[in-house]
């Protein structure tokens, strides 16, 4: 019985996913067959060592995901203040809207809303510098605002 798959979705990456980890060089990906690495020389993805694929599941290695960057006409969700309150929505992706291009140079492009709703406080912090205090009448977008 192959376990791959669902190793993959107990490590939150999808069969075929490039990825990084921090003490390693190189891209990996999990295929099938098992963990892979991308041998620049040969220009091909080669079966990792035993040691690797037990630092990531042990917990001494981290599975680094390169950021979603969403192509012209496809959904991504993103991180939205509307009316004091912090929402993800998912919207369309289109060249020509600047919102977009917002959304991809800031970090705030996800797969899904399930990938964005546990980000969204600390996407808020990054990009405002200050932490969320809670949607109030005092409030734009949940930090406060002097003289109000």
């Amino acid at each position: 019985m192959n376990i791959v798959p669902k190793l993959c979705e107990l490590l939150g990456v999808k069969i075929g996913e490039e990825f990084t980890l921090a003490g390693y060089g190189g891209k990996y990906s999990f295929q099938e067959s098992g963990l892979c690495h991308f041998d620049k020389q040969k220009e091909t993805w080669e079966q990792s060592e035993d040691y690797v694929l037990s630092d990531i599941i042990t917990g001494l290695e981290e599975i680094e995901k390169p950021p979603f960057e969403p192509k012209d006409g496809e959904f991504y969700a993103t991180i939205r203040c509307i009316a004091g309150a912090l929402i993800v929505c998912e919207i369309v992706f289109r060249y020509n809207e600047l919102t977009c291009w917002a959304d991809k140079y800031s970090g705030n492009c996800f797969r899904t809303v399930t990938e964005a709703e546990p980000e969204k406080y600390a996407v808020f912090e990054r990009l405002t510098g200050r932490k969320w205090e809670g949607r109030n009448e005092d409030s734009v977008c949940g930090a406060s605002v002097p003289g109000r």
